[in-house]
């Protein structure tokens, strides 16, 4: 990589993670209200991502043992963000899904996302914004691009 490349994709990271500071400080955020662990919020981002998993898979997903995750299903159960319910394949088979309030609390954080941008974006210059799209529009479609080649693009 050459050493401007190097240091434009440094300066960017930079801030980007002040952004994510910035907006993590914002003490009315519905992240920052919600009583659930780090691994909780994971757990239910998953399932709202992927679908209604199998223990097994949401324990792949997060990186932890079945058992761990069968312990923090348990937990997400009494707060009613999750439930298990049967697989319509395979009724030996449980499967994890949001529950309407776990529905909402995505929605929530989502929105609550979706509000911080548009209050920044719309503080910015038109210029700026113009190539801050056209920026987002590269890094979208790189991250299409390996996706679509079966490559992980956090690496």
């Amino acid at each position: 990589m050459d050493d401007d490349v190097a240091r434009l994709v440094e300066e960017a990271a930079g801030h980007q993670l002040a952004v994510q500071r910035a907006v993590a400080r914002q003490r009315s955020s519905p992240l920052m209200d919600t009583a659930l662990t780090m691994q909780q919020l994971r757990a239910v981002l998953l399932v709202d991502l992927d679908g209604p998993l199998t223990g097994h898979d949401l324990a792949d997903r997060l990186g932890v043992s079945t058992a761990t995750t069968s312990g923090l299903v348990d937990r997400l159960v009494e707060r009613g963000v999750v439930e298990r319910g049967e697989d319509p394949g395979d009724r030996r088979v449980r499967r994890v899904l949001l529950t309407p309030a776990g529905a909402r609390l995505v929605s929530d954080l989502q929105e609550a996302g979706r509000a911080m941008s548009d209050h920044l974006l719309r503080q910015l210059d038109p210029d700026d914004l113009r190539a801050l799209v056209r920026g987002l529009a590269a890094v979208r479609a790189v991250v299409e691009r390996e996706v679509a080649a079966g490559s992980d693009p956090r690496r």
